[in-house]
């Protein structure tokens, strides 16, 4: 009858332990799972410094969870024209901790080159004060239209208030040099 209770008693303290085991194990596991399924959905860095689960609350509390982002963006559009169509600039944007070093004109001329690889013109116009000076006195864009105030507004009402009247615009055309390797790797149809 000892034995039976020997066996009783180390089968609870097996359980209890390994309840223990994988009360500890599931913050971790947690954690991992959180940052492998963020990372993969959005395709950035993600980490988390710690992941808590409360299994009698039924809940789960994170802590320090960093998901990655692009410090700049830009966004491109074709620019369909009868004489020369090419690429057209539709918006760079740079993240507040990231503005006034330098990244949003990189990235600009970065896209750029890509796009030039496909053999069509790439332009720009901004109204960015800091682009224009940068964009004027760079080797690598030439002016197409000085800064000027648009006045026109446009016939839609909806579409004017989102229009350039009003503001100080200037265009520009890259005229760098082109990436074709990256602009590949972009997937841009590169001619060769």
């Amino acid at each position: 009858m000892k034995w039976v209770i020997r066996i009783a008693a180390a089968v609870v303290v097996l359980v209890v332990v390994a309840i223990v085991i994988v009360i500890f194990s599931l913050n971790s596991i947690v954690r991992a799972e959180v940052e492998r399924q963020s990372a993969a959905s959005l395709n950035v860095p993600t980490t988390l410094a710690a992941a808590e689960l409360a299994i009698l609350g039924g809940n789960v509390s994170l802590t320090d969870l960093e998901i990655g982002s692009p410090a700049t963006f830009t966004a491109v559009l074709p620019f369909p024209h009868p004489v020369r169509s090419g690429w057209r600039e539709h918006r760079t944007v740079c993240l507040p901790d990231f503005q006034g070093v330098g990244l949003g004109n990189a990235m600009s001329e970065f896209i750029a080159s890509l796009y030039v690889s496909t053999g069509k013109p790439y332009y720009s116009t901004t109204s960015h004060p800091a682009m224009m000076r940068h964009r004027a006195a760079a080797r690598h864009w030439r002016m197409t239209r000085k800064p000027q105030t648009a006045t026109k507004t446009h016939k839609d009402p909806g579409l004017a208030k989102h229009g350039s009247a009003g503001r100080l615009t200037a265009g520009f055309e890259y005229i760098g040099p082109a990436r074709p390797v990256e602009a590949r790797r972009f997937g841009l149809k590169v001619p060769v």
